[in-house]
């Protein structure tokens, strides 16, 4: 078992924080129905390949914020410069 434990340089550091944490604690509530769609997880998805269509193509369609086609090289296990041939099983993000 390993412990960590964070002491302030200087004594009453920390208590100007308190009523910021305080306040975090607060906000937390249970999920209204309004909310509950904004919570869902991403899915990964098999798709195929269609002719002529490359991974910038199908990045542009996935739910990858940042360096989408970089992400589905990396989840296809394909190099920078490879691209998936028509008909090939390709795992996508929705």
């Amino acid at each position: 078992l390993l412990s960590f434990y964070g002491v302030p340089a200087e004594k009453g550091e920390l208590a100007g924080f308190d009523s910021a944490f305080l306040a975090a604690i607060r906000s937390l509530h249970t999920l209204r129905e309004s909310e509950r769609p904004l919570v869902e997880p991403r899915r990964i998805e098999l798709k195929r390949v269609r002719y002529g269509e490359n991974l910038e193509q199908r990045a542009r369609s996935a739910t990858l914020e940042h360096h989408g086609e970089e992400q589905l090289r990396l989840l296809n296990d394909y190099d920078p410069q490879g691209e998936p041939p028509a008909g090939t099983l390709l795992k996508t993000v929705k």
